[in-house]
């Protein structure tokens, strides 16, 4: 059987293991996640979101450091119902 690309990081059995895990996000990061396609913003992924929240409940982590970042909906994300501590880096440009 050949495998065809559909643009997803995951199965769909996989995928709907993690909707059934995690809580649907609130109004403020929907909010966001819709601001930001509007200005063409680019944010995390749904699936990765799910997947790195997934990851991060599980293996009980309580510290990440995320290397770049523009908005912060990824922080966000993963802050969201997880107890963690986040560190960010993004590279300022001044002029």
């Amino acid at each position: 059987m050949k495998y065809k690309y559909n643009g997803s990081i995951m199965d769909e059995r996989m995928e709907v293991f993690l909707e059934s895990f995690l809580p649907d996000l609130p109004p403020y990061l929907e909010e966001i996640a819709c601001v930001s396609e509007e200005n063409h913003v680019p944010i995390i992924r749904q699936q990765t979101r799910k997947l790195l929240s997934f990851i991060i409940k599980t293996r009980n982590i309580s510290l990440i450091l995320e290397i770049g970042t523009a908005i912060g909906y990824s922080s966000l994300c993963m802050a969201y119902d997880n107890d963690v501590k986040i560190d960010t880096m993004r590279k300022c440009i001044t002029e």
